[in-house]
């Protein structure tokens, strides 16, 4: 059984986790009468309150006339007058299938406007093929205000959108498992998926092969001004991989829009690869903004890569990051700084029992953090090996760990070596 590190316990109660209290053991007790076998009443499964019965993309209104598209159903649940979550599911016939969405109908996204469960067969037995361009622009699923949604069993791909390629939700709360986002596109942010004031679980689930013109190309998590405060997203188990953003965040941005203020927010990433992905000015993974408290246990971050700006692995912008069992390996950043991990202005890294190694950069091709004022870089029973720095001068491209006061006089940060090895690394 895998436990979590104690000092996760604070991001997951302020996330809606709570431990259960460990009973104390009792007594064994011992009954005079002989053991006995009884009937136990019948139990059965929950029924959907709608069931996708055609691959057809439709919209006739009805649910009745033995010919139910996934379209009439979102309908029909968004306007049945109930308050409850209503299921969705689809006949085994259509295992297999594609439905894909009909352009020349004018339709449009599938709109999910009440709270749902949406179940599909499996993410490899049917897709949602969103069939948009840059002439008819859609998406898969826009999930709209207030409402809480779960999208399961399905691949969603050929979506084209502005934000929000594959998915977009606005101040909602969206479940995605297993499923697959592929194959989707963005001219602006969110190749595959766009929040806004949203909170996100994304669990045993695969974002592959998305592409953002803008930026941020696998997963866009953002707040503005109007946002609650409450939103948090939690990645548990998944894949992002192989996206590429023409501007920053191959995988993977958390980003505060400009004016927003309030708590901040918090992020977990337990068990999860964000690795192979590439973006054009940093931030070849993941790209993180002040306004996060971000926590990442037993994650890959590997491969990835950003042409012309810092931050191969991940690009950390004046917050909180902790790396807990994790890797940070063959990232590069082939004309900027940190290859593995580049991190500036205000905020604080932690890198616990973790490996940073085999990654490319001119300057700190393991580590590159601005230390000063109240800035902090822990590493703790770590390891930071064979990194190669590629800038022309020896003395100023430290492959290893490069620690920058940003010229600031007398206003050094903290940085904090234990247990640790710091080998192998090597300059040009």
């Amino acid at each position: 059984m895998r436990h979590f590190p104690s000092c996760w316990n604070k991001t997951l109660t302020q996330l809606g986790f709570q431990r259960k209290p460990r009973s104390k053991k009792r007594k064994q007790r011992t009954f005079r009468r002989s053991p006995r076998i009884e009937n136990l009443e019948a139990r059965q499964m929950l029924s959907a309150d709608y069931t996708v019965d055609t691959l057809t993309d439709e919209f006739d209104g009805s649910t009745t006339d033995g010919d139910v598209s996934l379209r009439d159903a979102l309908y029909a649940a968004a306007n049945d007058g109930e308050s409850d979550t209503d299921i969705i599911d689809f006949a085994s016939h259509l295992k297999g299938g594609t439905i894909e969405l009909d352009r020349l109908l004018g339709l449009g996204d599938l709109d999910v406007d009440s709270d749902v469960q949406i179940l599909g067969l499996g993410a490899g037995l049917l897709t949602i093929d969103a069939n948009g361009n840059a002439s008819n622009q859609q998406r898969g699923f826009n999930v709209t205000d207030g409402v809480t949604a779960t999208i399961s069993g399905l691949t969603i791909k050929g979506g084209y959108e502005t934000t929000g390629g594959g998915v977009f939700a606005d101040n909602a709360n969206l479940t995605l498992s297993n499923v697959k986002l592929q194959d989707n596109y963005s001219s602006d942010a969110g190749g595959a998926i766009a929040t806004l004031n949203s909170s996100l679980l994304l669990q045993d689930s695969s974002i592959s092969n998305n592409q953002a013109a803008g930026s941020t190309c696998g997963i866009l998590f953002s707040y503005d001004a109007s946002s609650t405060g409450d939103e948090s997203l939690l990645i548990l188990n998944s894949t992002i991989e192989q996206n590429s953003s023409d501007g920053v965040a191959g995988g993977v941005r958390l980003l505060r829009e400009t004016g927003s203020t309030g708590l901040v927010r918090n992020i977990l990433i337990v068990d999860s690869s964000i690795s192979h992905n590439q973006a054009q000015t940093g931030g070849g993974g993941l790209v993180i903004s002040e306004g996060f408290d971000v926590v990442a246990n037993e994650l890959t971050l590997s491969d990835n890569h950003t042409t012309a700006g810092h931050g191969g692995g991940v690009h950390i912008d004046g917050t909180e990051v902790t790396f807990n069992n994790s890797e940070i390996s063959h990232n590069s950043a082939a004309e900027g700084y940190g290859g593995g991990i580049y991190g500036v202005n205000a905020g604080s890294i932690d890198i616990n029992n973790s490996t940073i190694a085999h990654n490319k950069a001119l300057i700190g091709a393991g580590v590159f953090k601005e230390l000063h004022g109240i800035d902090r870089l822990d590493v703790v029973s770590s390891s930071i090996l064979h990194n190669r720095a590629e800038h022309d001068s020896l003395a100023t491209s430290a492959a290893g760990i490069y620690l920058d006061d940003d010229g600031v006089a007398g206003s050094d940060g903290v940085f904090t070596l234990v247990n640790s090895t710091v080998a192998y690394n090597q300059s040009r």
